[in-house]
């Protein structure tokens, strides 16, 4: 039994901003773990002093750590590989006895059941109930029922996070005022009047390998495709009509016709990250060596299709390729992930075994977009507000939606602008150096979107000695979609010819100047060496 295991994670920080911020905290608990073997009950002072410089550092550089530059790619790869051997001339005879009127087991002693006419009426009853089970008791085992077995399976995936804007907005005058204790304020009221707002927004992509299939390409437009109709109403027999005014669509069908079941694999080779001088680009992926294939009617129970013919390929390749990219004209910057295809001709070229003519190949991949923004603003002391308006909500608005299925027709393919896979063409033939080139297609097809998005203000009324009266306007919008991508290769035509592409799920990121709509951090310059001179004394103080 082997369990393998590939996991890929790449950061891609243009400023560096991300990578220094970690680099910090690794110097620091590194400082940490060499002091360990030597801390008894006392931290030594310069350790203490590094901790607050790190905090204070974080504190007045918490909006420059994500910039919008930052996105990070995680590649889980698993696979397993069971590989079943029986030793040669294993035989398994099956012995049926009956105890007799003593309900015990009594070796010597207990009838033998052969031919009879009980073990007959057993047979004919496992044979009539399909039951397998029964079956295999009242048979033997000889040598040839217990062949080697090889039993594969794997998975791909692609998880792709960008944070596109981050930012807290915290006053630490305020926090230093009250650790100084200036104005005889309490740290309640301190960490409230430091929070000024935050602006957060992220977008988090995944792709999942679903499989390889075949389809028929029956209208002729190159590519895996989902026929719809409109959804009507039965009373006045006119199409219904979405919120935009176009109608409703609800598939009808689409043109699969197999899919692709992995057999057999001589060997997994996952190929570690590699990185390519020219361009700073990184590749790897996961290479399935001497891997056999069958094509399965969609719509078979895979377990009782047993006898569909097996193809051989000498080698099947997932793979990635990450090559940053920066527009110095537009400052943008473009995350450009390559997903490397591989299948060499199947049968060494000899075409297929199985009755697969005129249907061309596609890979689907199951593909999700979150989008998440927060945004939260206060807008500082109302001294002069009536009471009343202070304790309820001027307002809160929310709007949720949801579609489940593929009745929303092609309209999101208009919304993923951060999202391409098409990539450039790909070469057919059964041999790569001398292979003819093609476009190849894409489709999506939507399952699901979700929206949601909330507006509130509120106002908020304390009680005398606490923290000051303050307002807030908080903004949160969500979107999430599932998509099933069809990466379609239309000149495969079931001739079994080797394919290689590599398509490209490509993020891009605008880097964009920040313009606070307050002033984020108030700190003077002797403010790290009094907020460390201060903590230091008093946990001095504590210990006497």
């Amino acid at each position: 039994l082997e369990i393998g295991a590939g996991i890929t994670l790449v950061i891609w920080d243009h400023d560096r901003s991300f990578i220094t911020a970690v680099l910090k905290l690794i110097n620091f608990f590194n400082k940490l773990m060499a002091y360990e073997d030597d801390l008894e009950d006392e931290i030594p002072e310069d350790l203490i002093r590094d901790g607050i410089a790190l905090i204070t550092w974080f504190l007045i550089h918490i909006n420059d750590i994500f910039t919008g530059d930052e996105l990070f790619i995680l590649n889980p790869i698993t696979w397993q590989r069971l590989d079943i051997d029986p030793l040669l001339g294993y035989n398994v005879t099956k012995t049926w006895k009956v105890s007799g009127n003593d309900y015990a087991i009594t070796p010597g002693l207990d009838i033998i059941l052969s031919n009879t006419e009980a073990k007959a009426l057993w047979e004919l009853e496992a044979n009539n109930t399909k039951d397998s089970y029964m079956q295999w008791l009242l048979s033997p085992t000889s040598v040839s029922d217990i062949a080697p077995t090889v039993w594969t399976q794997f998975s791909f995936d692609l998880i792709q996070l960008w944070i596109k804007n981050f930012e807290i907005h915290i006053d630490v005058a305020e926090i230093l005022d009250a650790a100084r204790n200036q104005d005889g304020g309490s740290p309640e009221r301190a960490i409230v009047n430091a929070f000024g707002g935050c602006d957060i927004e992220f977008y988090l992509f995944t792709h999942h390998l679903t499989g390889a299939f075949l389809y028929n390409d029956l209208n002729g437009d190159n590519r895996l495709s989902a026929n719809y109709v409109d959804l009507i109403n039965e009373s006045s027999g006119l199409p219904i009509l979405d919120n935009e005014g176009d109608p409703i669509q609800l598939p009808f069908d689409n043109e699969l016709t197999h899919r692709l079941v992995l057999g057999t694999v001589g060997n997994f080779k996952f190929e570690t990250p590699k990185i390519n001088s020219s361009n700073k680009s990184i590749s790897w992926g996961l290479t399935l060596e001497d891997a056999e294939i069958s094509a399965v009617p969609i719509g078979v129970d895979l377990n009782s299709y047993l006898k569909a013919p097996i193809e051989t390929l000498d080698e099947i390749h997932f793979g990635f390729t990450f090559e940053p990219q920066i527009d110095k004209e537009f400052n943008a910057g473009k995350g450009e992930l390559k997903v490397v295809h591989k299948f060499e001709p199947w049968n060494s070229g000899a075409g297929p075994n199985g009755p697969i003519e005129g249907l061309d190949l596609a890979i689907l991949y199951v593909s999700s977009v979150l989008h998440f923004h927060l945004n939260i603003a206060t807008q500082g002391e109302i001294p002069d507000a009536p009471e009343e308006l202070l304790r309820h909500d001027h307002y809160s608005n929310t709007t949720n939606e949801i579609t489940i299925g593929n009745y929303i027709g092609h309209k999101a393919q208009e919304e993923l602008e951060f999202v391409d896979i098409a990539g450039p063409e790909y070469l057919y033939g059964n041999d790569e150096s001398s292979a003819d080139s093609a476009n190849a297609t894409t489709n999506i097809l939507p399952l699901v979107v979700w929206e949601w998005e909330m507006d509130r203000h509120d106002t908020i009324y304390s009680e005398e000695g606490s923290a000051d009266n303050f307002a807030s306007n908080i903004s949160i919008d969500i979107e999430f979609d599932v998509l099933l991508y069809a990466v379609c290769y239309p000149e495969f035509k079931g001739t079994g010819v080797g394919i290689w592409h590599d398509p490209t799920f490509s993020v891009y990121l605008i880097f964009e100047s920040k313009e606070f709509w307050a002033l984020v951090v108030l700190i003077a310059g002797v403010g790290l060496v009094g907020v460390a001179t201060i903590l230091i004394k008093r946990r001095k103080d504590m210990r006497v």
